[in-house]
């Protein structure tokens, strides 16, 4: 699988052509994971300073063989959290998000928990 770096995810309308930063697609996951009560994302710091600010941490978007688009969001599940019906919960609200706004169609979504945090910061 490759990482999207400087490429946009094109779509075409009636009008013209919309041209979407895989960085914009990315940050709707972040942002969606945010929302709910079970996890909190995970900044991906992987020891420079750059990466340890980045807004996107902890999200990847890829495209597989077949082009289809893939993300990978890390986050801390809550203690208490059944973690399979949330992370459920939340794959199928960062799809819903991620078309909602941009139209376009991520056919997976994988949540990987990292770590478990007892309270909610």
């Amino acid at each position: 699988m490759a990482k999207h770096e400087n490429t946009k995810i094109k779509t075409s309308g009636v009008l013209g052509a919309i041209n979407i930063a895989p960085d914009v697609i990315e940050s709707i996951a972040r942002i969606a994971s945010e929302k709910g009560q079970a996890f909190t994302p995970l900044a991906d710091y992987a020891g420079n300073i750059q990466s340890f600010f980045s807004k996107n941490s902890g999200v990847v978007l890829r495209t597989d063989d077949s082009g289809n688009l893939q993300l990978d969001v890390a986050v801390a599940a809550h203690c208490g959290t059944e973690i399979p019906k949330a992370a459920v919960a939340l794959q199928k609200y960062i799809k819903e998000q991620i078309y909602f706004m941009t139209d376009i169609k991520v056919d997976q979504v994988n949540v990987l928990v990292c770590d478990l945090v007892t309270n909610k910061e």
